[in-house]
């Protein structure tokens, strides 16, 4: 599976400095690979709604995450605003941030 992660927003947000990341658990360390997997089933990604979280007044400080999910054949893209609610989904843009360690 990969997971590409785009980041934009914050305090200086300004175009060009988004962040962009991406993870292929075929890559990973088994046991963080068994973690992405299974934070992907348990919050059930494939099927999130295109956004997931809502904009709050004052928010023009917030991140913005774009996740992308890519499984053979299927893909499917989500929007997270900051600050994630989701404990599974947070830990899950911590991991891919944080980029790959290889097996």
């Amino acid at each position: 599976m990969i997971i590409a992660l785009e980041v934009s927003g914050g305090f200086v947000a300004a175009p060009g400095l988004a962040e962009s990341h991406r993870l292929d658990t075929g890559t990973l360390e088994p046991a963080l690979a068994r973690e992405v997997e299974a934070i992907v089933g348990g919050v059930d990604a494939f099927a999130l709604p295109p956004q997931v979280g809502e904009s709050r007044p004052g928010g023009a400080d917030r991140f913005t995450y774009a996740l992308t999910f890519r499984d053979d054949d299927r893909v499917h893209a989500v929007e997270l605003t900051d600050p994630i609610a989701d404990p599974s989904l947070a830990r899950l843009v911590e991991i891919v941030r944080a980029g790959p360690r290889g097996a």
